[in-house]
């Protein structure tokens, strides 16, 4: 497995990148660290990493559901930085008790330090920590749909809930309901912006609208790296970078948005005529900036064909 760190050039005008080919000084190797036994051999559905504290959340099925610590690696002066995991340590392994389907949506509010999930049948846990130990503290279920996707605003004060029959569910840290709406759509993600100002919201028709903090819709986004009108394409998610550890420049963009036939997006908020456009050449299926905008991380698949015309199947991160 790779990764490949792609540099580009910001400017005023439209950029679309071949695939990347590596090179020494821009591919780094992963090996393995620690394997970690999931109970009854369960399949997992989703995970979350909290780099804060270093904590992550695995979801699975029949209601699994295990928080992991890592512990950090130290520095020279002793303290551990932030998103830096030692090589093989835990500090914590423990499995909570509430759902009963498969788990399929993790998100953490690192500034509260709470969990928030929810599984095939629409349930949504918030788990907080009290006494070094994760406990139940609040369960939501509309018994109407699956949630698709959950964000915590940048501040944690609010989290934006998404349900695949289009309904949206806004609430407060505290547990109050602030607002909710019916999109008549079917949506896949939702996404905030880094002042907590906006929401961006993914259909299952790949249209991707902009709206203000009360769900107001305000505009479409224009997709420059797909042909809109066959839609034929599929967006498998997007982040925006929230800001928190400065950027690396004034003009680099922060919005990236994926799609499933490598196709990379990236776009300086909401309006940007001049976004950079990516082709990854992989089969992607995950996209995520790391903890401080320098680098956007791609997850995929890539096959390749060797001589006796065999093919193999390669996860490129």
């Amino acid at each position: 497995m790779l990764i490949i760190r792609i540099t580009v050039t910001f400017g005023g005008t439209l950029k679309f990148l071949d695939p990347p080919r590596a090179t020494p000084s821009s591919v780094m190797f992963i090996f393995l660290s620690k394997k970690i036994a999931i109970p009854n051999g369960a399949q997992l559905c989703c995970s979350s990493w909290n780099p804060e504290q270093g904590w992550i959340a695995c979801g699975g099925q029949n209601g699994l559901l295990k928080v992991l610590k890592l512990e950090s690696a130290p520095t020279k002066d002793g303290k551990g930085p932030r998103g830096i995991a030692a090589q093989s340590n835990l500090t914590m392994n423990q499995s909570l008790d509430g759902h009963a389907g498969s788990v399929v949506c993790a998100t953490w509010n690192a500034n509260y330090k709470k969990l928030t999930t929810s599984d095939e049948n629409g349930l949504i846990i918030v788990w907080m920590m009290h006494r070094g130990m994760w406990y139940e503290e609040m369960i939501n279920n509309r018994n109407k749909s699956v949630v698709k996707d959950m964000k915590w605003s940048s501040d944690g004060q609010k989290i934006c809930i998404a349900y695949e029959d289009g309904a949206v569910i806004v609430g407060s840290v505290d547990g109050n309901r602030l607002w909710g709406k019916e999109m008549k759509v079917e949506l896949c993600f939702v996404e905030w912006s880094p002042d907590g100002k906006h929401l961006v919201f993914v259909t299952k028709d790949g249209d991707v609208s902009i709206h203000d903090g009360s769900g107001n819709k305000l505009s479409n986004m224009t997709l420059y790296a797909v042909d809109e009108k066959d839609k034929k394409y599929k967006i498998i998610g997007l982040h925006w970078y929230d800001g928190c550890e400065g950027h690396v420049s004034e003009d680099a963009p922060t919005l990236a948005i994926a799609f499933a036939d490598g196709k990379v997006q990236i776009t300086r908020g909401r309006y940007d005529d001049s976004a950079v456009l990516i082709d990854t050449g992989v089969e992607l299926s995950q996209v995520k900036w790391n903890c401080d905008g320098t680098v956007l991380a791609l997850a995929g698949t890539q096959t390749s064909r060797g001589a006796s015309g065999d093919s193999r199947e390669f996860n490129i991160v």
